[in-house]
Parts: structure tokens; C-alpha cells; sequence
């Protein structure tokens, strides 16, 4: 007579303790993983910003005139003029030889690069109120950053996540524009959830 074969599976309650190791393990995992990819927005989107100015700056110099970076306006190819609208509703940079205050795209500029507008609904992008990098940020053709009217022009535009995954310590970059027109980025701290204008 042929031996039978006992299979041994798992008991209900091996079942049950493995669920609830797993269940410890996700809620210890989840709120990690959240925090990386608020954290990836967070910094694609300052790096994208970062990389349109440095771009701004370079076509000033490669092509001998003023090019102005704005945020882009409802009206298609025009600047958005109103200091309260975020960076992130997108942008575009274009030659200026006119330099207009506001900026305005006129007959003749060229516009190079649009950008922005994709982002998720938790980066904020804003320049600091009350100058003009609310507005735009222009470079001449010696790659100084300068106002319209030709004055001196250096400030910041804070890219930031009202993720409630990211604590206020690591919620926002700020891109610092100096006089020469260097552009960097930096990590403020204790930058609130409601990502305040820098």
C-alpha cells in the first residue's frame, strides 16, 4: 500500500500574524514613499525653473539682446502681469529689445521656450512680493540680470510643496538671482504648508 503524503499549509493563524507583520511594514513604508515623491516634485519642478533662467541668460548672451523670462498669460503669447499669480501656471522667455514695463511680447521678440504649467497641484511658485521677480526676471546681453528700465535687479522665487508629507524644513528651494545674474538654489527652513511668497 503507497505511503500517503501529508502537504502542510498554513494555519489561520500563521495567515493572520503574517497580515499584520505586512500591515506594520506598509504603514511604516507608506509614509516614507509619499515624502520621496512629494520631495521629487518638489525638486523637479525648481530644477526645470532653474534651468529656463539659466537659459534666459545664456540666449541674452549668445544673441546680443535683452531676453526676458515672464509668467505666461492666459492670452497666448503675452506675459501675465498680475503680481498674485503663481510661477507655476507656467512661464516663457523670449528676446526683449524693447524691454517694456510690464514685459510684453511685441512684434519684435521671439519667443524660445515655454515651460511650466504641468505640475502637480501641490508646488506653489512665486516670486517674493512686491519685486519683480513676482512678475519676470530679464538678463541683457552681458548676462546681468536688470530690470526694464535698466536698474539693478537680484531676487528670489520660492518653488514649494503644501504636501503634508514633506515637513516644513523640507517643503520649499529657493532660487536666488545675485546682480550678475547667477541664479542659484537654497533650502529655506521653516517654510509653512500655506507656501508663503519668500
Amino acid at each position: 500500500m503507497p505511503r500517503q503524503r501529508h502537504e502542510r499549509g498554513f494555519t489561520l493563524i500563521e495567515l493572520l500574524v503574517t497580515i499584520a507583520v505586512m500591515a506594520i511594514i506598509m504603514g511604516l513604508a507608506v509614509p516614507s514613499f509619499m515624502s520621496t515623491m512629494a520631495g521629487a516634485r518638489l525638486t523637479t519642478a525648481a530644477n526645470e525653473l532653474l534651468a529656463t533662467i539659466q537659459h534666459t541668460r545664456s540666449e541674452a548672451i549668445r544673441r546680443g539682446v535683452r531676453v526676458t523670462l515672464c509668467k505666461a498669460g492666459s492670452t497666448a503669447n503675452q506675459c501675465d502681469t498680475t503680481a498674485t499669480t503663481p510661477w507655476s501656471d507656467g512661464w516663457m522667455n523670449f528676446t526683449d529689445p524693447v524691454a517694456q514695463t510690464p514685459p510684453q511680447v511685441d512684434a519684435a521678440s521671439s519667443i524660445l521656450v515655454r515651460g511650466g504649467g504641468h505640475f502637480a497641484p501641490d508646488i506653489v511658485i512665486a516670486g517674493k512680493s512686491g519685486s519683480a521677480t513676482a512678475l519676470y526676471v530679464s538678463f541683457t546681453p552681458d548676462g546681468a540680470s536688470k530690470l526694464m528700465n535698466g536698474g539693478f535687479l537680484a531676487g528670489t522665487i520660492r518653488v514649494c510643496s503644501t504636501s503634508s508629507s514633506l515637513d516644513n524644513d523640507h517643503r520649499a528651494r529657493d532660487i536666488v538671482i545675485n546682480s550678475t545674474g547667477r541664479a542659484t538654489i537654497q533650502r529655506p527652513t521653516g517654510i509653512a504648508a500655506t507656501c508663503p511668497a519668500p
